[in-house]
């Protein structure tokens, strides 16, 4: 089976550096494109893929308003939508998550994290950038009261946030994750073709 992914990014960089890494896998294949969220909404209800990956931060209409449009329930959309942004706050990681996004993928997550999300996706998981786990985590299972009052609108046992422990496994560990902080380089940008990751079964615990 082929996975079918459009991108939707506002810098071209970024897009042509997730193509590269997505299309050096022999089964996932790039359909299209969007610069900006109209574009992606319009463009995922005609092709229809399997995953579409969108950026929060996009012109005309963000990633989130995305997200709810094209899966709101009279849209009959069957794809996956996973959330691949540079910002980790939780005003993009609720709403995501609420609307029925698959993933929550930090940009410096690196390529096999970005295959990883596609495929988790596709088999009905979720991929979500440690650090974003990590906090959700402690939202859920800090002392005393099982949550602040903005976890309320969602419920973990819904299967909206899915983590499964193969996939902490494959994530714990990845460098620059824990560096929740300051500036750092997107490493989709940039990204020659012919570029490939390596496979699930290769990655190491660094610890």
């Amino acid at each position: 089976m082929t996975i079918r992914v459009l991108i939707a990014d506002d810098q071209e960089m970024v897009r042509r550096g997730m193509r590269h890494i997505l299309e050096s896998q022999a089964d996932i294949e790039v359909i299209g494109e969007a610069a900006d969220g109209a574009d992606a909404l319009e463009t995922a209800t005609l092709l229809r893929p399997d995953v579409a990956l969108l950026d929060v931060r996009m012109p005309r209409m963000d990633g989130l308003e995305v997200t709810r449009n094209l899966l709101a329930p009279a849209t009959g959309f069957q794809g996956k939508v996973v959330i691949v942004t540079t910002f980790d706050l939780d005003e993009y990681v609720y709403p995501a998550l609420r609307y029925g996004a698959s993933g929550f993928l930090l940009k410096r997550s690196g390529p096999t994290l970005l295959v990883e999300a596609v495929r988790a996706a596709v088999a009905g998981d979720s991929l979500i950038s440690p650090s974003v786990t990590v906090r959700l985590l402690r939202h859920v299972t800090g002392p005393g009261s099982g949550g602040p009052a903005r976890l309320e609108p969602w419920d973990c046992s819904t299967g909206l946030v899915p983590v499964r422990r193969r996939w902490s496994r494959t994530c714990r560990g990845w460098p620059g994750e824990s560096d929740v902080a300051g500036p750092h380089v997107c490493p989709f940008a940039g990204v020659r073709a012919g570029a490939r990751t390596a496979p699930p079964t290769s990655h190491r615990d660094p610890s």
